[in-house]
C-alpha cells in the first residue's frame, strides 16, 4: 500500500475490513510504529585512488603528492593519513585550504631523515561509511651535500715584489678564521702566457711557487684557491707588475785617505784608497808622488760582495798614514834609512884614515 509522509517513530493503525453487499465488518485494529529505512551504502561502489608521493630528502619538513579522486558519490570527503614510522599519524583534510583541483596535497611533518619510510593512505567518508585507498609508501632520500666553502671567506694573498728574472714569486695569505675542517689551500699564480702554477700553501700562510722567464713589464694574477670535499672557492685576483731588476746603486766615495800599501822607493808611493759605498763597492787606485792616496772613484754598481781576508783586514786596521810616509810595524825593516846611515858611516871612515898618516915598519 502507497503511502507519503510517514518517518521513522510514527504510529500507523492497520485494521482490515471485510465487504459483503452493503454489509462490512472490521478486524481489530494493529498498532505500527515505522521504523528506520533501510540504509545503502553510497561509496560502496567508489574506488578510492592510491595517492602518487613526491620524493622527500632529509631535512624538509612536509610529505607532498596527488591523487585522482574522479567522480565521487554527493556527500562524500576526503582525508590524507599520514603514518610515520614510529605509529604517529598526521591527517589532513582534502579541501580547497590544503588540495588543489588537481588532487595535489601537502601534509606538514617534522623534519625528515634520511632512510625513513613514509606512508600515506586516502580515506574516503560518506555519512557513516568510510572507504580506504591502498597505502602509498616512499622512503626518505639523502639530502644534497652542504658545501661548507659557501659561506667561507677566501683571504687574498699579500705578494712579495716580483722583479725581472726572478725565479719565484713569493707570499702570504692570513687565513679567515674560523676555517671549515678539511680545507686545503693552494697559491695560483697566473703567468702571462696563461699557464698556472699552483703550490701548496703552508699552515702559516706562506707560499713561494718557482717561475721562469719573468720580464720587466710583465703582468702576473696571484689568487688563493680554497678546496673542500670537492668544493672550490677563490680568492679576489692579486695583479701583480713585474719591474725591472735591482742593478744597483753607484758606489759611495772611497775613504778621504787611502792607505799606502806600497813601500815609498824615493817618495813614490802607490796607495789602494779602498771606498766602500752604500748599496755597492767602489775601488779606487790612489796615486800621488808622496804616496797620498786619492780619493776612490765610484765604484760600477754591481751587486759584487767585498772580499777582505781577515789578515788583510788587521793589517789595514794597524798601519797609518803620515804625509805619505809608512811606518814601519813591529818586525818590518825601514830600508832608506838604514841606507843612509850607512853611507854616512862609510864617508866619516874614509876621511878620518885620509887624516890619520898611517905608520910604516922599519
Amino acid at each position: 500500500m502507497p503511502v507519503d509522509g510517514i518517518k521513522e517513530g510514527d504510529e500507523l493503525t492497520v485494521e482490515v475490513i471485510a465487504h459483503n453487499g452493503d454489509n462490512e465488518k472490521a478486524s481489530d485494529p494493529i498498532i505500527v510504529t515505522v521504523d528506520k529505512a533501510a540504509v545503502t551504502n553510497p561509496i560502496e561502489d567508489y574506488d578510492v585512488a592510491t595517492p602518487t608521493l613526491n620524493p622527500a630528502k632529509a631535512g624538509e619538513t612536509a610529505v607532498s603528492g596527488t591523487v585522482e579522486l574522479g567522480d565521487f558519490p554527493e556527500g562524500t570527503t576526503f582525508e590524507a593519513i599520514m603514518v610515520m614510522p614510529n605509529g604517529r599519524t598526521r591527517i589532513v583534510r582534502l579541501d580547497s585550504s590544503n588540495a588543489a583541483a588537481d588532487g595535489t596535497f601537502i601534509i606538514q611533518t617534522d623534519a625528515l631523515t634520511a632512510g625513513q619510510v613514509v606512508q600515506v593512505k586516502i580515506i574516503a567518508t560518506n555519512g557513516t561509511f568510510t572507504k580506504e585507498s591502498a597505502t602509498a609508501e616512499m622512503t626518505v632520500a639523502a639530502a644534497n651535500p652542504t658545501n661548507p666553502l659557501e659561506n667561507y671567506n677566501v683571504a687574498e694573498p699579500v705578494v712579495d715584489p716580483v722583479k725581472a728574472g726572478d725565479k719565484a714569486v713569493r707570499g702570504s695569505v692570513t687565513f679567515t678564521k674560523p676555517i671549515p675542517e678539511g680545507t686545503n689551500f693552494t697559491a695560483v699564480v697566473t703567468l702571462p702566457n696563461g699557464i698556472q702554477v699552483r703550490v701548496p700553501v703552508d699552515e702559516n700562510g706562506q707560499f713561494a711557487a718557482r717561475v721562469d722567464g719573468l720580464k720587466a713589464g710583465d703582468r702576473i694574477i696571484v689568487q688563493i684557491l680554497a678546496e673542500n670535499d670537492g668544493y672550490q672557492k677563490a680568492s679576489v685576483p692579486v695583479d701583480i707588475l713585474v719591474s725591472a731588476s735591482d742593478l744597483g746603486n753607484p758606489g759611495g766615495n772611497g775613504n778621504n785617505n787611502g792607505n799606502g800599501n806600497g813601500t815609498g822607493n824615493n817618495g813614490n808611493g802607490t796607495g789602494d784608497g779602498t771606498g766602500i759605498g752604500n748599496n755597492g763597492s767602489g775601488l779606487g787606485n790612489g796615486q800621488g808622488g808622496s804616496s797620498n792616496g786619492q780619493l776612490g772613484s765610484h765604484g760600477p754598481g754591481t751587486l759584487k760582495p767585498l772580499s777582505i781576508s781577515s789578515k788583510a783586514l788587521n793589517q789595514a786596521n794597524n798601519r797609518q798614514s803620515t804625509n805619505g810616509q809608512h811606518l814601519p810595524q813591529t818586525g818590518e825593516k825601514s830600508t832608506s834609512v838604514w841606507s843612509w846611515l850607512g853611507m854616512l858611516v862609510l864617508t866619516a871612515a874614509l876621511f878620518i884614515k885620509r887624516l890619520v898618516p898611517i905608520k910604516r915598519d922599519k
